[in-house]
């Protein structure tokens, strides 16, 4: 009884958490979609501890010393910011279609006690390629590859370097690392939210790493095909008009 009254709160604090990011991400005016999964994260992975808070807003802090540091070094370009003027109505569409999606595989993956189809990057993803703003045609077969590899590599890298050879977490993440950016290249796409897959299998609970690729697998199938289908609808009905 207890059991199913937390998995059900659970449940609706991940779908309240869901839509509150996608609802901030629109009053951004940005197109920095990760600031859902770090929403999302620690409701997935019942975080109550302050060191998340504290190493996420480090490690933002520290992602944003050394980029205004290779800029003035002339490392890398500077670029001005510059804000994002959503169209209201269009946003709102795309914005109740997501929450349909990521409502119906919330279930879904809580029945089928399959949650990882909701993974938090994997609803990053889902945000950037249903965008409004992002009106090219999705490679499915290339995204869900590389998701999916990123996933596979993320679980090897763990079980071989912490589970076999009995080696601090700090190893395995920077051989995922080595996996990410091979995928990366490999596929000649530049999709961060495939790394965070891998980064994930890191952090989940060992029961859970080897189902974790094809829960992966299963949820970036159905975001690809769903975001690719609302383009080419809302398309279709730009022509019409």
């Amino acid at each position: 009884m207890n059991r199913n009254f937390a998995d059900s709160f659970w449940l609706l604090a991940f779908f309240i958490s869901e839509c509150d990011s996608n609802g901030l991400h629109f009053i951004s005016k940005t197109t920095f979609a990760p600031m859902i999964s770090a929403i999302v994260l620690p409701v997935m992975l019942g975080t109550k501890s302050p060191v998340y808070i504290i190493a996420a807003f480090l490690l933002t802090l520290s992602v944003i010393v050394i980029r205004l540091s290779t800029d003035k070094m002339g490392v890398t370009t500077k670029r001005d910011y510059i804000y994002v003027e959503h169209d209201i109505k269009d946003e709102l569409k795309v914005y109740i279609f997501r929450c349909i999606v990521m409502f119906a595989l919330c279930i879904t993956g809580f029945v089928l006690k399959l949650n990882f189809m909701v993974a938090p990057p994997l609803l990053v993803l889902f945000t950037e390629l249903s965008s409004p703003l992002n009106k090219g045609k999705k490679n499915i077969f290339k995204i869900t590859g590389c998701v999916f590899l990123c996933a596979v590599s993320g679980v090897i890298s763990r079980v071989v370097v912490c589970e076999m050879l009995k080696m601090p977490l700090f190893f395995a993440a920077f051989f995922t690392g080595l996996f990410i950016l091979i995928v990366l290249f490999t596929f000649k796409v530049f999709l961060p939210p495939a790394g965070a897959i891998a980064v994930l299998a890191l952090l989940i609970d060992e029961k859970f790493l080897y189902l974790y690729p094809f829960q992966i697998l299963i949820g970036t199938l159905i975001y690809v095909f769903a975001a690719e289908t609302y383009g080419r609808l809302s398309a279709k009905k730009s022509i019409e008009k």
